[in-house]
């Protein structure tokens, strides 16, 4: 898959040298000229590029690569400039990254599903593991929506139903047992001890569940 990181810091680069050890083709670039040299060892091509000229965009072709993500942090006007002419160029997939909740509301505005705010989003990481050690992953996934991997210390014979049945709004999309993974389980499926559970849901609905699982797990 092809990438273009739009602003290189220290979130930028951090997602840029992700996706290539990945083996995706990553183009980075940044109006700074030592940001882009410092990650050119890493790019499949690295450019010095103002993501506010539209022009330099569209010749870059910027509607052909597979997902872009804007990660200008310094100055909000050319973060929602870049932004701005992303959609206007119909590029896909576009994730950006907010400084503030006033940053995220005016994103949401525009339509962008895909918001990240780095340090709040990690904070909720830390949080919910402090919180309850079950929970070894939380990715945001837009609109107040997060991705959850909550490990089972106990044993039980919950099923998926009764947990769907008393937590509204939540989605278990696979289970992890041992070397199995089973992708879509149905209602019936009993949960395991040991099972590594991938939910989504909104943060509100996550807290309560991983809460009461934390507290049942305490108690025995």
């Amino acid at each position: 898959m092809q990438f273009a990181i739009i602003g290189l810091g220290k979130f930028g680069k951090s997602v840029a040298r992700e996706l290539y050890k990945l083996g995706n083709q990553v183009v980075g670039m940044d109006i700074n000229e030592k940001k882009v040299e410092q990650c050119s060892h890493f790019l499949s091509a690295s450019l010095i590029l103002d993501a506010t000229d539209k022009t330099a965009l569209r010749e870059l072709n910027i509607q052909e690569f597979d997902a872009v993500l804007v990660s200008i942090g310094e100055s909000l006007e050319s973060n929602l400039l870049c932004t701005l002419n992303l959609i206007d160029l119909k590029a896909n997939q576009i994730w950006a990254k907010a400084k503030n909740a006033a940053h995220h509301a005016i994103l949401s505005s525009l339509g962008i599903q895909h918001i990240v705010r780095p340090e709040n989003d990690m904070g909720i990481l830390v949080g919910q593991s402090m919180n309850c050690p079950s929970v070894t992953h939380c990715i945001p996934l837009g609109s107040d929506l997060f991705l959850i991997h909550f490990l089972v210390q106990f044993q039980t014979t919950i099923t998926l139903g009764m947990l769907k049945k008393r937590y509204k709004d939540i989605v278990i999309t696979a289970i992890q047992r041992g070397e199995q993974l089973i992708s879509n389980p149905d209602d019936e499926t009993e949960i395991h001890r040991q099972d590594h559970l991938l939910i989504i849901g909104y943060l509100n609905n996550l807290r309560t569940l991983t809460g009461e699982l934390n507290k049942i797990q305490n108690e025995i």
